[in-house]
């Protein structure tokens, strides 16, 4: 539950800190003006497509070329290293922001904040999307109602702890960074734990 409750939190800030970092940016595309709230929805566009391109595309050619079938753990973790790398890409870009003798304060153009919107919407469909199924799928049917109530306990939490995590003296210039290493350590910790899974089959 506690790689969950961190994924959660760090995804709830593509409403927050995201947002907040695109208001120092150049929000011009040409001659458009792009809000910084309205970067979030582009996440929503990003799910639609991710999940058939995921499923009819990546996974079976990952199947079928290299004879690779993706596990449910497999994709839990790929998309907590997504995670962590959307918040090494906001880092990188939050340290051009605010480095003021290259002049990039207000300069930088808002769509570099593309590549961790695509990053934190593969995360989304790899972590919220496998990970509700396969907790149900793996939890004894006379507990499957309570464990898809913890996972959405998790997403509050989640919620709760990006709040809690804004009060704390964390350096602005690098909060992100710390997120990112937080979740690796989470990572490395889920790889080891799981490393001898055994999958509960329906007969089970």
């Amino acid at each position: 539950l506690g790689p969950l409750v961190v994924f959660w939190a760090m995804f709830f800030q593509q409403n927050s800190t995201w947002v907040l970092q695109g208001q120092h940016m150049n929000c011009k595309l040409g001659t458009i003006n792009v809000p910084p709230d309205s970067m979030p929805s582009f996440n929503d566009i990003l799910v639609v497509l991710i999940i058939p391109l995921l499923d009819y595309v990546i996974y079976p050619n990952l199947n079928s070329s290299l004879g690779l079938k993706v596990t449910p753990l497999q994709r839990l973790g790929t998309g907590m290293l997504c995670t962590a790398l959307s918040f090494v890409l906001a880092g990188i870009l939050q340290l051009y922001i605010i480095v003021p003798e290259k002049d990039c304060f207000g300069n930088v153009l808002l769509v570099w904040q593309v590549p961790q919107y695509i990053l934190i919407s593969f995360a989304e469909v790899l972590v919220a999307v496998t990970g509700l199924e396969f907790a149900y799928s793996q939890a004894p049917p006379h507990l499957r109602n309570v464990v898809t109530t913890l996972w959405f306990i998790s997403q509050g939490i989640g919620a709760i702890l990006v709040a809690a995590l804004t009060e704390l003296p964390i350096p602005a210039d690098y909060d992100f960074f710390i997120y990112a290493g937080f979740m690796f350590l989470l990572l490395a910790l889920f790889v080891y734990v799981n490393r001898n899974f055994q999958y509960r089959t329906d007969e089970d």
